[in-house]
């Protein structure tokens, strides 16, 4: 049933992708050298393998489980019999957790910093290291209507069936060792200055940062701990300014080494560009396996078009919590070129507008109605009343703009 899910295109995007991330990877480890790439590929393997047992084992003892009738959504372990049929697994092949903690796995932890507070969370994942379980929250729940769910639902099960966690986790793997790579190749290049050189781009990096405090306005936020209680204006302007003041120490670090060793730009722009190079071709395959995980829901008998109107929900219920929270600050958004080459490149999703296009077209090739079809593309949505992302949530939406 697996290999029926997704057509051969998507697959093959999102292999070829993941293949390109491999040779990346396989160039950094070069340029790296023999110890250093060694080292890589340990760290890289010890820190993926950690989170992924972690996770594994949060899922499975902490988070909590959604009954089969839910009071969002009663009708939830019937959809999931559904699926599970589809699929030709076991009826009770799939678990549904949430993204919280179960109270009674919170009042088993004694270490504060291990305990899971309540969050509000929009929505739904496969679970990594755990092939049959599936993350949905309640607001969620609340928020779509059963066959939406079932939409959803599939598409997080089309990832499951299409081995995509498998395929993500290697990405991780990939992605980890090409950063220790990098940071390998770039910390060569300043050794190669001698101590002259590193102790050049030290004092150049205190200077530059004493400056940046002294000369910004909001040089202050340089020392400010994000806080809960912090405004969506405080939150962004404390990222921007961090951000600011980590390009210029990182410039200065690189022109005092510079001034020793000439090849350093050279070998520092490298190392960035291998992993920008990494990063975006990572993106493209999650793309792909999304379009996929989308056709794969619609084959394991979800509705395109349910799954259209529920991710329209999702994000009309976004845009309009940010319209509120933008309500009560002042944002200043990026310039747009930059907003969209940056969104463009590095989303780890497509656009919603993207995704939907591509259902009604499935839809289409169904056969379905054009009206229905223009309905649940361009049509007016309801929303739950009750239904709204709070503002501590959304603030933190808001600093991606």
């Amino acid at each position: 049933m697996q290999a029926h899910l997704s057509p051969p295109g998507y697959i093959i995007k999102s292999f070829s992708y993941t293949f390109l991330t491999m040779v990346i990877m396989v160039c950094a480890l070069f340029l790296s050298g023999r110890w250093y790439g060694a080292a890589a590929i340990a760290l890289g393997l010890f820190f993926c393998a950690a989170s992924i047992a972690r996770s594994t084992r949060v899922i499975r003892t902490t988070l909590k489980r959604h009954p089969a009738s839910h009071r969002f959504s009663p009708n939830l372990g019937r959809i999931v019999s559904e699926l599970c049929a589809a699929a030709g697994l076991p009826p009770n092949g799939i678990t549904l957790v949430d993204f919280n903690a179960a109270e009674d796995a919170v009042k088993d932890m004694n270490d504060k910093k291990k305990k899971f507070t309540p969050r509000y969370v929009l929505n739904a994942a496969a679970a990594y290291g755990a092939d049959d379980v599936i993350m949905v929250s309640e607001p969620l729940l609340q928020l779509l209507e059963d066959d939406e769910e079932k939409g959803i639902l599939g598409h997080e099960l089309a990832h499951h069936l299409l081995r995509h966690t498998v395929v993500g986790a290697c990405r991780a793997y990939i992605g980890t060792i090409t950063s220790f790579a990098c940071f390998a190749i770039a910390t060569q290049g300043a050794l190669a200055s001698g101590w002259r050189g590193i102790l050049a781009g030290i004092l150049a990096m205190c200077a530059a940062s004493l400056l940046f405090r002294m000369v910004h306005p909001d040089g202050r936020q340089i020392g400010v701990r994000q806080k809960p209680d912090m405004s969506a204006y405080d939150l962004i302007l404390n990222d921007r300014v961090k951000a600011a003041h980590q390009r210029l120490i990182s410039l200065s670090f690189a022109a005092g080494v510079t001034y020793f060793n000439h090849l350093y730009p050279a070998i520092y722009l490298t190392a960035w560009l291998l992993l920008q190079a990494r990063a975006i071709c990572a993106n493209a395959s999650t793309h792909s396996q999304e379009f996929g995980a989308d056709e794969g829901a619609c084959r394991l008998k979800a509705s395109p078009l349910a799954l259209a109107t529920g991710l329209r929900k999702m994000k009309i219920l976004e845009e309009r919590s940010k319209e509120k929270a933008m309500q009560k600050t002042v944002i200043l958004p990026r310039p747009p070129l930059f907003r969209g080459l940056r969104r463009a490149l590095y989303a780890t999703h497509p656009s919603t507008p993207r995704r939907v296009e591509r259902l009604c077209a499935i839809a289409r090739q169904q056969g379905l109605p054009e009206a229905a079809i223009r309905q649940a593309e361009q049509g007016e949505l309801v929303l739950p009343a009750d239904c709204e992302i709070p503002y501590d949530v959304i603030k933190h939406y808001l600093r991606q703009l």
